[in-house]
């Protein structure tokens, strides 16, 4: 399906369910792709920093957990039984913002999944709930300090944004720096959509604005998984 076609058709679905709730086997995420690159992440982060050292796995924007669902499966495969998996989403859709990058762009409300549902298809999937947690909650108020104090998260080195909006971009990626203690590999879902990285908008310029604010990282393309994302390799440098 052409590029256009698939954003046209992404934000058609966001607009019909905006006061839905989604199937819980709707799947915006080619599976088997997502699935390759994420092994392909765990394969170049065990030459670099071993896989022993490997962090939380931390994801958001996780709408019915197939995303999420991936990389719990990777992880078996690679037997990493002790990574513990974050899913941060507000289970109401798309936040109200009064960001100038974002109006016109997303619909508030768009992309809603009851948490619910999303636990019945991640047990579906055989998800181990010790150490899987999904976080209800507008990234604003969630995406604390005092989290990571809670849950004892120091370190994570695989992160999925899919949260689709610059200003929720910016939460998450001011969120995750001080947690990026090596390097990690960040999956970035919706860079495209809709042509928002050639306009510059949405996740690729808040992650421009990330590194220019943080010249201790260094970022190194790693591929995609479908036409409208992309993959970094986020190194600390100092």
């Amino acid at each position: 399906m052409p590029q256009a076609m698939q954003s046209a058709v992404r934000r058609f679905l966001a607009r019909y369910y905006l006061d839905e709730e989604w199937d819980s086997m709707a799947l915006l995420v080619p599976v088997e792709a997502l699935k390759q690159k994420q092994r392909e992440a765990l394969l170049y982060l065990k030459t670099t920093i071993g896989l022993e050292t490997i962090g939380d796995y931390l994801e958001f924007g996780v709408f019915n957990g197939t995303s999420l669902g991936c990389m719990f499966q990777v992880l078996q495969e690679f037997g990493l039984n002790q990574v513990r998996l974050f899913g941060f989403d507000s289970f109401e859709g798309l936040p109200e913002t009064d960001a100038e990058e974002d109006i016109g762009v997303w619909d508030a409300g768009g992309f809603k999944c009851h948490i619910e549902v999303t636990k019945e298809r991640l047990t579906r999937l055989g998800i181990d709930w010790n150490r899987t947690f999904l976080i209800k909650g507008w990234f604003s108020d969630t995406l604390k300090p005092e989290f990571c104090q809670q849950y004892q998260i120091k370190k994570t080195n695989l992160i999925m944004v899919d949260c689709d909006m610059y200003s929720s971009t910016v939460d998450v990626l001011k969120f995750c720096e001080p947690l990026i203690r090596d390097q990690a590999v960040i999956f970035f879902d919706d860079w495209n959509s809709d042509g928002l990285a050639s306009r510059n908008l949405g996740e690729k310029k808040a992650f421009d604005e990330f590194l220019l604010a943080h010249p201790e990282f260094t970022a190194q393309e790693f591929g995609s998984y479908h036409v409208n994302s992309i993959c970094f390799i986020v190194t600390r440098t100092t």
